[in-house]
């Protein structure tokens, strides 16, 4: 028989069958001897979250014992907890006791777990609405999943009515981490390149950083960007690398940037273009002029491709010789668009649109 407890850790235990029940023996000695159990003492199962294998299949995942699962809270806080693999559903166990601890979580209460990563869960929890006395919405609890969000739902019939607002209320309201909106002014995107974090923002959060430290900011393709901070009396700012988050992501004036805090140093940042800009159709460059610092080779949606000059000045780069041709060739007029899109540093693709 092998045992285990909420560290994670196991013994082996020998079984001895006889007509009145059957015992653990060698090992049992091992165990009580580790775990430091005293006569008297109550043993019982651990505290553990299982995670259902429907939501494993549906996210092809796999977990080998003793991996580790990071869980975050709105609070900012995460916690690790082991993995223990098996064939009904992996589950939660070591650290799993000290989050719900720490997060004050009682029986009834729902949970619902998004996966981040997979490693990573995010844990928003909903109090359980009969425990009046209660004020702490802090604490999970376990239920089959929904999609591919583990969204945790009580197995008892009379609270299904409950559960069913906690989570229309959830979708509802995009419960989830700590955020802040900010619209992309010119300062943001063109001269300085700098970004403000809201002093309402920093003091609701309890934040505090020194210059130099860096905060990771992370897209939904995956990538992530380090940027520096600078503190002053005003609040911080995002300074270096910024820069580049801006570019490599082909932020503009007006767009709308999302933040949120996914842990104190880790921001996952949303980019909601400008509605006014209705012709804008790609994030993955500008539009109407050519690029800086690169030398390119312009394709059309035609397989051939043209060869054009950079001359570089004080004022930045131009297209020059073979421009002309390029022109000429795919019909371009006054007034039409085209986009330019950097397929490596020295070719870019064109898209041109004939004007409305």
């Amino acid at each position: 028989m092998v045992l285990r407890t909420e560290t994670g850790s196991s013994w082996s235990v020998n079984i001895v069958a006889n007509t009145g029940g059957d015992k653990l023996c060698r090992g049992w000695s091992a165990f009580v001897i580790d775990n430091g159990i005293n006569k008297g003492d109550n043993t019982h199962a651990p505290i553990m979250q299982n995670i259902p294998m429907q939501f494993i299949r549906e996210n092809s995942l796999s977990y080998l014992t003793d991996e580790k699962m990071v869980l975050r809270t709105e609070t900012g806080s995460s916690w690790s907890v082991n993995i223990v693999a098996n064939t009904g559903g992996d589950n939660l166990c070591g650290g799993w006791s000290a989050f719900v601890i720490d997060n004050g979580i009682n029986k009834g209460d729902i949970c619902e777990f998004k996966l981040m990563s997979r490693l990573e869960m995010w844990v928003q929890v909903t109090p359980n609405p009969k425990a009046a006395s209660r004020t702490s919405s802090d604490g999970p609890l376990s239920c089959p999943p929904r999609n591919a969000e583990v969204k945790l739902r009580t197995v008892k019939p009379e609270l299904e009515h409950v559960i069913q607002n906690a989570l229309k209320a959830a979708d509802a309201s995009s419960i989830g981490p700590p955020s802040f909106l900010t619209k992309m002014q010119r300062y943001n995107v063109e001269y300085g390149r700098i970004l403000n974090i809201p002093m309402h923002f920093v003091r609701e959060n309890s934040l505090s950083y020194c210059t130099d430290e860096k905060m990771v900011l992370r897209t939904e393709t995956g990538s992530s960007w380090s940027v520096n901070i600078v503190a002053n009396t005003g609040g911080y700012k995002l300074c270096g690398g910024w820069s580049a988050f801006v570019i490599d992501n082909g932020i503009k004036k007006g767009d709308v940037c999302e933040f949120k805090l996914m842990s104190r140093l880790e921001m996952w940042v949303q980019v909601t273009p400008n509605p006014k800009v209705a012709s804008r159709t790609s994030r993955n460059g500008p539009l109407s002029c050519p690029p800086r610092n690169a030398e390119v080779k312009l394709r059309t949606v035609k397989p051939e491709l043209e060869h054009v000059n950079i001359v570089a000045n004080m004022g930045g780069y131009k297209l020059c010789g073979g421009w002309s041709a390029f022109v000429s060739d795919n019909g371009i007029k006054k007034g039409y668009v085209c986009e330019f899109k950097l397929m490596s540093r020295l070719e870019m693709r064109v898209e041109v649109t004939p004007k409305l």
